[in-house]
Order: structure tokens, then C-alpha cells, then sequence
């Protein structure tokens, strides 16, 4: 998993064309990109991609998910009525794409397909608006129905729409929706500056962000496409799922049969008081160091202004083993170490969402795949002496 950051993104194929479409040419490239990167975030969701990206597809990245803040500003702002697929945070806290919906005409049966809804709430909608009359905003929806509240308003404002009156229809190219939302900014504020027009954008996307930066999530959707690896089932000697509760006992039993090499990498690695069940496996890898077996740990470390606190987390356990005599590098901070894995002896590995910590050993839903398999295993072992070799302490 690659981190990066939105003002590295290029961005200059998609000034170009905003300059040439505003008539502006003289506008200010570093204030234009300041407001263009600020758009970004807005609608990009969590830095992070799956490979490091070419200039070319930055480009087109940006160019995405500029045109869609220039969407949903028609859309919002000037009620142009929508013809694209909006988002919302379903029951997993993932963004999910979607056809709009409009609480003023849609039916009880297409209301009760969204998360948060469900059967009681759409029958309310329906009968509400049936009583009461059509809803103005979302906040009037919102005060109108019991039960629906305000973290769950939030996670449907991507896929709700109420359009009263349409000044238009939005169209799937980018240079009709900007000339359209500029002249109509122009209009209603009496400039032609693209600096102002991004800045009104900016402070537009800042108030009603996607989803996904809202609620600190990736969009996938935004990958390369077929960038999933894939691999012959044919050469998999056996295969065990381990889900939930059933990884600590196996990752236990794994690491005392471990004869040659232990090889770990993980994205959280906790260590509490004494009570803790890492503290039973460190036992097992420093006894297993001692008699011989190479052990050897990889784990993150994020920066201070990240989310997950890994590098406050895996201190702890990163200090402990090696003061064990255990080597521990920590990855840069630059990049997301998001892997969990294990490998034992050259011959096995331990791979899925379990991290080292006593949630995901006792109380989160998570699930890993214990393998035998020599392409597989010989794969993993690149990745990891690659990664082993790119960090240190």
C-alpha cells in the first residue's frame, strides 16, 4: 500500500484545461493548485493506492475527481438534476456507489435499499411527505423524521437528492459542466477570475465532502483497473481459513513448529500489561531467537497526522523484541505497511486481517488463510526481504 500525498499529485494537465476553459490565463498557478489540491481532498478519500501511480494516471485521477466536484456544485448549488451514480456508507462503514434518490418521489421499497433506512424509516418518509408535503433540503428530512439523526443524515447525503427546481441537466463531459458552473458563478458573483470561482468551489467541497474523506475511507475505485493479483489454486498444497478466535491458538501452534525461520510482517503489533496474549507469542519468538531460529519483524510506522497510530502502537512491541536480541525495522512513514502475514520456515504462510492485537484476536470479525504452497510462500519471502531491504531503523 502506497501513501502519498494530494499536493504531490499532478495536477498541470487539469490547470491547463481549467485556464482554458475560464478564458483566464493569467491566474496565479500556485493559488490555482492550492484551491485544485484542496478540491482533492475534499473528494478523493484517503491518500493511499495499491501501486505507485504513473504521472498519467494522476492526471486522470484528478481530472475525476475534479469533474465531480464540479458535478455535485451544479447539482447542489444551481439544481441541475443529476444523471450520475452518487455514494453512500453502508452497514460496514464502506462507500458504496448508487443511483441518486429522491426522498420527494421515491417509493417506500426504493428507500428501504439504503443503509440506515430500512422498512420502518422509508414507511415513515413516505407517509411524512404524503401529511406534511415535499422536503425543501435534506436538514428539513432530517428534523422531520424520528429515528433517522444526524450521523445517519450524513451517511446518506451522497445518494439523496432533492431537486425543486432544475436550471439544467449535468452532462457526462467535463467541459460543458465547468463552462456551465463558471458562467453561472460569474453571474451570480459578478467575476471571471478562476482563483475566486476555485476558491468558491473549494469552500463548496469542503462543507459537503465525499463519503470517503467525510469517513476516512480509500476509493478503490480509483485504482488502476486489474491491478488484483491472481494465482493457481493448483499449486496450493493445503489451505486452512481461520477466522476470528481460531488465529491465536493456530499462530501459536505455527510458531512452535517453526524450525529454520520466522518472518513477520504487521500492521499492528500491540503490547499491553502482563495479561496481554502477545506477550505468550513473544515468549515463543524470543525462545525461538534464541535457539537458533531467525526471527525478524516488519512494521508500520505512520506519520503524526495519520489516523491509525501505528507508530504509537508498535513502539512498544518493536522496542521490547529487540531489546530481545529480535530484529525489528519499522517502514518509512511515507508509506502504509498494511499487510499481516507470517512466514515460517520458507515453507508456510499465515496471511489475511488479523493483526497482533488482542481485538483481533478475541473480539473483531476477521478472517486469515493459513497456506502451503512453494510459488506462494517464495512470493511472499520476495516481498517481505524486498520490503526488509527498503526500511531500518
Amino acid at each position: 500500500m502506497y501513501r502519498f500525498n494530494w499536493e504531490q499529485l499532478h495536477v498541470d494537465g487539469l490547470i491547463t484545461k481549467c485556464k482554458e476553459l475560464s478564458d483566464d490565463r493569467k491566474g496565479n498557478n500556485d493559488e490555482i493548485k492550492l484551491n485544485v489540491v484542496s478540491i482533492l481532498k475534499s473528494t478523493g478519500g484517503l491518500p493511499l493506492a495499491n501501486t505507485a501511480w504513473t504521472k498519467a494516471h494522476q492526471e486522470k485521477v484528478s481530472m475525476q475527481l475534479f469533474h465531480e466536484a464540479v458535478r455535485h456544485y451544479l447539482s447542489d448549488k444551481y439544481s441541475f438534476s443529476t444523471l450520475s451514480a452518487g455514494y453512500f456508507i453502508d452497514n460496514a462503514n464502506e462507500v458504496q456507489k448508487m443511483d441518486p434518490i429522491d426522498p420527494n418521489k421515491a417509493s417506500a421499497a426504493a428507500l428501504e435499499k439504503l443503509p440506515v433506512l430500512g422498512p420502518v424509516l422509508s414507511g415513515k418518509i413516505v407517509e411524512d411527505r404524503r401529511t406534511g408535503g415535499s422536503y425543501n433540503n435534506l436538514d428539513e428530512l432530517q428534523d422531520r423524521i424520528p429515528g433517522l439523526g444526524i450521523e445517519g443524515a450524513a451517511r446518506l447525503e451522497g445518494v439523496l437528492t432533492i431537486n425543486t427546481k432544475s436550471l439544467g441537466r449535468l452532462s457526462e463531459n467535463f467541459e460543458t459542466n465547468f463552462t456551465n458552473a463558471f458562467a453561472l458563478f460569474s453571474v451570480s458573483f459578478g467575476s471571471s477570475s478562476l482563483v475566486n470561482f476555485l476558491e468558491e468551489l473549494a469552500s463548496f467541497t469542503s462543507k459537503r465532502p465525499h463519503p470517503a474523506s467525510k469517513w476516512h475511507r480509500k476509493r478503490n475505485e480509483l485504482e488502476y483497473a486489474g491491478t488484483t493479483p491472481s494465482f493457481d489454486l493448483k499449486k496450493v498444497k493445503s489451505a486452512t481459513i481461520i477466522t476470528n478466535t481460531n488465529y491465536y491458538p493456530f499462530i501459536t501452534e505455527a510458531i512452535k513448529s517453526a524450525q529454520s525461520s520466522i518472518e513477520i510482517c504487521m500492521f499492528f503489533m500491540a503490547l499491553g500489561g502482563d495479561a496481554h496474549p502477545n506477550r505468550a507469542l513473544f515468549d515463543l519468538l524470543i525462545e525461538k531467537h534464541k535457539s537458533g531460529v531467525m526471527v525478524r519483524v516488519l512494521l508500520d510506522k505512520d506519520r503524526n497526522t495519520d489516523p491509525y497510530g501505528s507508530r504509537i502502537i508498535n513502539s512498544k512491541a518493536g522496542a521490547y523484541l529487540e531489546k530481545e536480541g529480535i530484529s525489528v525495522r519499522f517502514d518509512q512513514a511515507d508509506t502504509l505497511l498494511h499487510s499481516k502475514y507470517v512466514i515460517l520456515d520458507n515453507e508456510r504462510v499465515v496471511i489475511g486481517s488479523h493483526n497482533w492485537t488482542k481485538g483481533s484476536f478475541y473480539e473483531y470479525d476477521d478472517i486469515s488463510l493459513g497456506l502451503e504452497s512453494t510459488s506462494l510462500v517464495a512470493d511472499a519471502t520476495q516481498r517481505f526481504g524486498r520490503l526488509w531491504d527498503q526500511h531500518s531503523n
